[in-house]
C-alpha cells in the first residue's frame, strides 16, 4: 500500500491571521482523487480560516485577560494578616473549581483603638478591572476603617465615596 505522501496530487495551505500575527494554518490535501485545487477552490477555506481565526483569537486574548486579572488580584491581596495579642487566625483563599478571579478580597486590620477590623467582598465581575477596583476598594476601606467605630459607618464613607473612586460597579462585603 503507497504511504499517503507517494499518493498527495495537490494541497493547499491557507494561514490563520489575526492582525499582524499568523499563528497557525488550515491544510487541505488531495491524495488518491485525481482532484487538483485551483483558485477558485480557496474560497471555501479562506472564509473557514478566518472563521476559525477569529474564533481562536477571541479565546487567545480572553485567556490572557483573564491571567492578568488572576496575576493582578493575587498581587493585591494581602499574604500575611496582622496578628494582634491573643488572638490567632488562619486565613487562605481559593478560587473555586472552574471560576475566575477578579473583584474578590479580605483584609484584617488593627484599628487604633487595639480593635480588630475585617472584610470580606466582591467586586461585580471576573476581569482586571474588577481586580483593579477591588484593590481601591480594598485601600480605601483600611484607610477610612480606623476613623469609624462601627461597621455600618464605615459602609456609608465607602458609598459616599464611590463617585469619589470612580466606581461604575457595584459589590458586596461584610465589615465587622
Amino acid at each position: 500500500m503507497p504511504e499517503l505522501a507517494d499518493r498527495v496530487q495537490c494541497y493547499m495551505c491557507v494561514p490563520l491571521v489575526d492582525g499582524d500575527d499568523v499563528f497557525g494554518a488550515i491544510t487541505l490535501v488531495s491524495a488518491g482523487s485525481g482532484r487538483v485545487f485551483d483558485v477558485a477552490d480557496l474560497d471555501l477555506p479562506n472564509e473557514l480560516a478566518s472563521r476559525v481565526a477569529t474564533v481562536v483569537a477571541s479565546a487567545r486574548r480572553h485567556q490572557r485577560d483573564l491571567q492578568v486579572a488572576n496575576e493582578l488580584q493575587h498581587h493585591l491581596l494581602p499574604t500575611v494578616l496582622p496578628t494582634p495579642p491573643g488572638v490567632r487566625h488562619a486565613f487562605r483563599y481559593l478560587i473555586a473549581t472552574g471560576a475566575e478571579a477578579g473583584g474578590d478580597f479580605y483584609d484584617m486590620v488593627i484599628l487604633p483603638s487595639g480593635r480588630i477590623g475585617l472584610m470580606i467582598g466582591d467586586i461585580e465581575g471576573h476581569d482586571a478591572t474588577a481586580a483593579a477596583l477591588m484593590g481601591q476598594l480594598r485601600s480605601a476601606a483600611r484607610v477610612l476603617a480606623g476613623q469609624f467605630r462601627e461597621p455600618a459607618q464605615l459602609v456609608d464613607a465607602l458609598q459616599w465615596s464611590w463617585g469619589l473612586l470612580g466606581f461604575e460597579r457595584s459589590a458586596t462585603a461584610i465589615f465587622a
